[in-house]
């Protein structure tokens, strides 16, 4: 892994992905949750189509871990970028604490209005340290971040909290998911799910705006190649 990236997702942080495999809570009271899904579809979904999940991570950041670079989290989809300030919301990060989050021990800063400044292809403009603002959270607490808000995690000062936030991510369907959940969660394990939960992961097929249809077979339903749909 590059130096780069491996400084991006943190020297002291832990990731856990899988959560669908590993945690019967998530997969059937958090994953499917008609309140995530409910402000996904209205803010994507109305306008863009079919959206699913991009990822569930776990993210703990440990102590020491020093401050996370700025970023848009849209950074995944080099398309985002060069659509621009004017393009609509492609993608939603929901924050789930686990923990308390505060200022000593890392919470996410992000930079209010920084989804109305003008970036490009080329220009990422991302502001500066000083115009952000922490987001203390409560276990329990969501924090939910569009993909064109500046951000970053925080540095975590204690001596032996161990800071724990779920980041599930939420796109459009017309990009590609960061986890390969088709190739990764058992399908014995998807016939227990929801529908909904089972085109999110990418067991059924998707339709983005104007689109015939995507990730099918023969033209058709995955979920009928699957034995997911009659």
């Amino acid at each position: 892994m590059q130096e780069e990236i491996k400084a991006f997702l943190g020297v002291h942080t832990k990731r856990l992905t899988g959560l669908l495999q590993l945690s019967k809570t998530w997969r059937e009271e958090v994953a499917n949750a008609d309140l995530m899904h409910d402000i996904t579809e209205a803010v994507i979904g109305k306008r863009l189509g079919d959206y699913w999940m991009s990822t569930a991570t776990m993210m703990e950041i440990g102590p020491g871990n020093p401050l996370q670079q700025l970023h848009r989290d849209f950074g995944n989809w080099w398309p985002a970028q060069a659509l621009g300030t004017d393009a609509p919301e492609l993608m939603l990060n929901f924050l789930l604490a686990t923990t308390e989050t505060n200022v000593k021990n890392g919470a996410t800063r992000a930079i209010a209005g920084s989804h109305k400044w003008k970036y490009d292809f080329d220009d990422e403009n991302l502001g500066a340290e000083e115009m952000t603002a922490p987001v203390e959270l409560q276990p329990g607490d969501c924090f939910i971040i569009g993909g064109k808000i500046v951000h970053g995690g925080g540095c975590n000062s204690t001596e032996d909290f161990l800071r724990r936030v779920i980041s599930c991510v939420m796109v459009t369907s017309a990009f590609t998911q960061e986890e390969a959940f088709a190739h990764t969660v058992p399908l014995d394990l998807v016939k227990t799910l929801a529908p909904r939960l089972q085109q999110a992961l990418g067991f059924r097929s998707v339709w983005p705006k104007h689109s015939p249809g995507l990730w099918t077979s023969g033209s058709d339903e995955i979920g009928k190649h699957l034995g997911l749909v009659q």
